[in-house]
């Protein structure tokens, strides 16, 4: 499952102090559309971490004409105990996505996070400034982002707030995960203006189960998961989602291999 946490793509694992730490993953994820297809996407995602700095690249295969793309990057330093990094890198918002793979989140508000940004991730805090063009204008900002977590005994504690600056609209997200032994149970909630939405989950060792909905159809989607791994880095999952107003299934699985 997802791992709630402010952190961004970047914070990899800790390099030696002379070496910069390679790793590595090479994923495939399959999950059925609109109109009944079922896509599959490969994706390879490649990290480093030195002693001053960090980096990371995305890339997919874009299934139209079989050509491998920059799916997203970032480049960043240590400053103390701070890391400050910049790139098409997401956005500290991804957190509160949803608790599944794929099939879950229908009902969360998901900001567009495509675009360059500056990130400043220190602890459990980050701050993010988002850009519109930065080819065109640097100082055009698009959207400003402040996370914080915080952990009380089992209870994991995240949000998040971000403002949009050309419609000066706030999204807040809200998300805490109750873990004990092999159970695990945790709720996320986004805020908009115009819309809020919840999911719940639940999961016991390998497997979980959600339902969601917002403010005007508490339950709208209910699906549920397995998730498993192994020490040499390969981890896979197998999902399906309900909708209960439409009584469509929608299955997805995935593969992924970590170096």
């Amino acid at each position: 499952m997802k791992t709630i946490a402010i952190a961004s793509v970047i914070a990899l694992s800790a390099g030696t102090a002379m070496a910069a730490d390679m790793t590595g993953k090479v994923s495939l994820d399959m999950v059925k559309q609109t109109n009944g297809d079922i896509a599959a996407t490969p994706e390879i995602e490649l990290g480093v971490d030195g002693e001053v700095g960090v980096g990371s690249i995305g890339l997919v295969v874009d299934n139209a004409d079989d050509t491998v793309k920059l799916d997203s990057y970032s480049l960043g330093v240590k400053v103390g105990e701070a890391i400050v990094s910049f790139g098409d890198q997401g956005d500290l918002m991804e957190a509160f996505e949803g608790s599944t793979e794929a099939v879950g989140g229908q009902t969360l508000t998901d900001l567009n996070d495509e675009g360059e940004s500056i990130m400043v991730q220190t602890g459990n805090i980050g701050v993010m400034v988002g850009f519109d063009n930065i080819g065109t204008d640097v100082s055009d900002i698009k959207n400003v982002q402040v996370g914080a977590g915080a952990e009380l005994g089992a209870v994991a504690l995240a949000g998040a707030v971000n403002w949009d600056q050309a419609s000066e609209d706030i999204t807040v997200g809200l998300n805490a995960q109750l873990a004990v032994n092999s159970v695990n149970v945790g709720g996320t909630l986004t805020y908009t203006e115009a819309l809020t939405g919840y999911e719940v989950s639940a999961g016991y060792g390998n497997m979980a189960a959600f339902i969601n909905g917002d403010e005007n159809d508490m339950a709208q989607n209910i699906g549920a998961g397995y998730y498993g791994s192994n020490a040499a880095g390969l981890s896979f999952y197998a999902e399906a989602g309900y909708n209960l107003d439409a009584e469509e299934i929608t299955p997805a699985a995935g593969i992924s291999f970590k170096f």
